[in-house]
């Protein structure tokens, strides 16, 4: 079955009452009709009103979150995996995709047109502390530290898998909003 995006509605409930089902503003069909499933979500932080997700067919789409209206869909390269997670810098000017199947790196995007700008390179070193760089095309898109600034680095997360088969052993790191 093709994947459908909704938007929802939460009302604010009484914390004794149990919460109702909540209004949906709009909902669509996976343009392909193919079926996936979404994966990675995140609401602009302006008052732009977008919504920008990505699903299991590789596709990052955004979405004017008010109407449902399709602002513009992004292909993610070939054997890249799908969209398990898609990111609005803390400014809203840029979105980090990181893809099931494209390591530890997130490809940044301007947000308000979907252009490929570069990657945020993610690295372990020897010690297992996670490190993260713009890589050279992200720095001369943008300058300054790459939008390395404009990302709250807790909204990410770095997963390293070792092994092939049923011998795999998966790392997750999440970082904690204090930086501790």
């Amino acid at each position: 079955l093709p994947s459908i995006v909704a938007a929802v509605c939460l009302h604010t409930v009484p914390t004794l009452q149990a919460q109702g089902t909540p209004d949906i503003v709009w909902e669509a069909l996976t343009p392909s009709l193919l079926a996936n499933s979404i994966q990675g979500v995140d609401w602009s932080p302006v008052a732009s009103g977008n919504l920008v997700f990505g699903s299991t067919d590789r596709w990052l789409r955004t979405r004017q979150a008010e109407t449902g209206a399709l602002s513009y869909s992004v292909l993610q390269p070939h054997r890249s995996g799908g969209v398990d997670q898609a990111l609005y810098s803390s400014d809203g000017l840029f979105i980090a995709v990181h893809n099931s199947s494209g390591g530890l790196d997130y490809r940044v995007h301007r947000a308000v047109d979907g252009v490929f700008l570069g990657l945020l390179d993610f690295s372990i070193d020897e010690q297992g502390m996670v490190r993260v760089a713009p890589d050279s095309q992200l720095l001369a898109a943008v300058g300054g530290d790459g939008t390395l600034s404009r990302w709250p680095i807790e909204r990410f997360t770095v997963s390293v898998t070792v092994g092939s088969g049923y011998d795999r052993t998966n790392t997750t790191f999440n970082f904690s909003p204090d930086g501790t």
